[in-house]
């Protein structure tokens, strides 16, 4: 009997986690999809002000292609957009980039600075043996999701 209710357990986990799928959801990442339109928003969440914030984007191969920086930014949600060009101009194809961001106040101490996405979860992913949502072709575990939210009726899809 014991086996029968831990069957019964997974299966209502998944069945749970599968409700989550078409929603939205907010969720720690070290990556920014850059879009076929040539464009990507990096956001994070700012603990305190900073006199200075840092966005780092590197390759598949951990090449640096590009840095973004904003000054004087207030706690709390941050959007620094990159407009899909390398250090030296050039265009970068779409697909997954790593971001690393990095803040400091006005005694140059560093800030924490979690990086976040927010997409629509496409679906659920149970091949680590655990079930993870698809967002933006990227499986995210359950522990990094942060905010889950019905989509709005705009953004409906």
């Amino acid at each position: 009997q014991l086996e029968q209710l831990l069957v019964a357990q997974a299966s209502s986990n998944q069945n749970s986690v599968a409700n989550l799928v078409g929603k939205d959801v907010t969720y720690r990442s070290n990556n920014v999809t850059l879009s076929s339109d040539g464009t990507a928003s990096i956001s994070g969440l700012l603990k305190a002000d900073a006199k200075q914030v840092n966005a780092i984007i590197s390759d598949s191969n951990g090449r640096v292609v590009r840095s973004i920086s904003l000054t004087n930014v207030t706690a709390g949600p941050v959007t620094l957009n990159w407009d899909g060009h390398d250090e030296s101009g050039a265009k970068l194809p779409p697909g997954n980039y790593n971001v690393k961001l990095t803040a400091a106040d006005a005694t140059d101490q560093s800030v924490d600075f979690e990086a976040q996405g927010r997409a629509r979860a496409t679906g659920v992913s149970f091949q680590a043996g655990f079930p993870e949502l698809l967002v933006n072709g990227v499986r995210v575990r359950l522990s990094d999701v942060v905010e889950i939210h019905e989509p709005s009726p705009t953004q409906r899809s």
